[in-house]
């Protein structure tokens, strides 16, 4: 992981100014939409963390309001639940057409998808969801 845990929640709190290092000198961090991408699904993040911890990832869950996971066929979002024991997980919403499913395959000479066409569909759909 290149951010450590509390590093992460810092960049992640809404509540507080987040000053990120930088070449010559820090900066502060303002953002409205953060996106996050991994191949690594979000409950195996900072593993050793969750073994030490009663806490595991609730704070990191209770930070993130949404998570999206891309197949080739679909694109499923899941929206932040409080379970009954007061736990934060992700409720998987309905899985909708991938716009980028045509990507997974040969590609011709010339796409007519660019790359910023297909994050303003991604981008779209999650505001959708919203």
């Amino acid at each position: 992981s290149t951010f450590s845990y509390n590093d992460l929640l810092k960049v992640l709190d809404s509540h507080t100014r987040t000053s990120i290092k930088s070449r010559y000198s820090n900066k502060f961090f303002y953002g409205k939409v953060i996106i996050i991408t991994s191949y690594v699904p979000l409950n195996e993040w900072y593993e050793r963390k969750q073994e030490r911890d009663d806490d595991g990832l609730q704070q990191l869950k209770r930070r993130i309001s949404y998570t999206v996971d891309l197949y080739k066929d679909c694109i499923i979002t899941n929206k932040r639940v409080k379970r009954a024991n007061g736990e934060y997980d992700f409720q998987p919403g309905e899985p909708k057409d991938n716009p980028c499913k045509a990507l997974y395959q040969a590609m011709p000479d010339k796409d007519e998808n660019s790359i910023d066409d297909v994050l303003d569909k991604i981008i779209s759909q999650v505001n959708g969801a919203l």
